[in-house]
C-alpha cells in the first residue's frame, strides 16, 4: 500500500461525502479518514489507534447506508478498501509505515 493509493482513497471518500447533506455524519467520516491517512503516513502513528479509527469509520459508513444519501455501492467500495487497509495493518509490526 503506497502513499498515492491512500491519498486517492481519501480523496474518493471526500467526493462521495460531497453528495451528503450538511450533516455532522459527513464531517465525522471525513475527520476519521483524515486521521487514518495521517496515521498511515506518519512514523509516529499507532496501529491500535488506526484500527480504532477504521472501525469507527466503517460504523459511520454503515449509518450512512441507513440514511441512503448516496448509492450504496459507493459506500461498499469505501468499506472494502478500508477493510483492506485494516487487514494489512494487522500484518505489519507497529513501527512499519507506508512507503512514500
Amino acid at each position: 500500500m503506497d502513499r498515492e493509493y491512500l491519498i486517492k482513497l481519501t480523496s474518493g471518500l471526500y467526493r462521495v461525502t460531497d453528495l451528503f447533506p450538511q450533516d455532522p455524519l459527513k464531517f465525522k467520516i471525513r475527520d476519521r479518514s483524515a486521521d487514518i491517512l495521517a496515521g498511515l503516513i506518519s512514523p509516529a502513528g499507532s496501529r491500535k489507534n488506526l484500527l480504532e479509527d477504521i472501525n469507527a469509520l466503517n460504523t459511520f459508513l454503515d449509518l450512512e447506508k441507513i440514511q441512503n444519501w448516496v448509492d450504496c455501492r459507493n459506500i461498499l467500495v469505501l468499506q472494502r478498501e478500508y477493510d483492506r487497509i485494516r487487514r494489512e495493518i494487522g500484518q505489519v509490526p507497529e513501527n512499519n509505515k507506508v512507503e512514500p
